[in-house]
């Protein structure tokens, strides 16, 4: 049985992930901000839209029946879209908003390192 798997991203990152779940078997859907071909080939269905916005990317999951999700770049993950489809029951294979901020906001890095020293 193939699993329903939504990528949101379409950058090289994105594209390598896309490959390695088609080939193993995942029956794949993407949203994109702009069409990135060598993903929409390998697609049962793709969205372009605003990959920022939780509320639309959600939306999309549900329309196609995702199962699982890959959600991607740094942006994405920033805007909360990974805890958005994990809140709707979408297993996420990408870190939380708050996780990804380590790597998004040098300043809340520095902040939190240095909590606690002399």
């Amino acid at each position: 049985m193939s699993v329903k798997f939504l990528l949101v991203g379409g950058g090289g990152r994105e594209d390598a992930i896309a490959r390695r779940l088609a080939e193993a078997g995942a029956t794949l859907y993407a949203f994109m901000k702009n069409r990135n071909p060598s993903i929409a080939s390998l697609t049962a269905g793709f969205r372009i839209g605003d990959e920022t916005s939780a509320p639309e990317v959600v939306r999309y999951a549900r329309e196609v029946g995702a199962e699982a999700a890959f959600a991607s770049p740094d942006p994405v993950i920033a805007a909360g879209v990974s805890d958005a489809l994990q809140d709707a029951g979408i297993r996420v294979a990408s870190p939380s908003r708050l996780a990804a901020e380590i790597e998004s906001s040098k300043a809340y890095m520095r902040g939190g390192c240095s909590r606690g020293t002399p």
